[in-house]
């Protein structure tokens, strides 16, 4: 069987592109920010406006006009 590079080679390519993708990996839990109510409002709204065909902020405006409305009631 032909290689096209030779075993320990390949052995030590896959494990320096493994170095490298894990090398990213190592972030804590202080790194994570939790996203803001309009951040989530807003990535809400446009992932809505993209399914649907309308605009972002129409969509935006009804999300927060419907918080607004039933801001009084709260989860059992």
């Amino acid at each position: 069987m032909k290689f096209l590079i030779k075993p320990d080679k390949l052995q030590a390519k896959i494990f320096t592109l493994w170095e490298k993708k894990m090398s990213g990996n190592n972030k804590t839990q202080s790194d994570y920010m939790k996203p803001s109510r309009a951040d989530m409002a807003r990535s809400i709204a446009t992932s809505t406006a993209v399914e649907t065909g309308q605009p972002s902020a129409k969509v935006e405006a009804s999300l927060e006009a419907a918080r607004k409305k039933y801001a009084h009631l709260h989860l059992a």
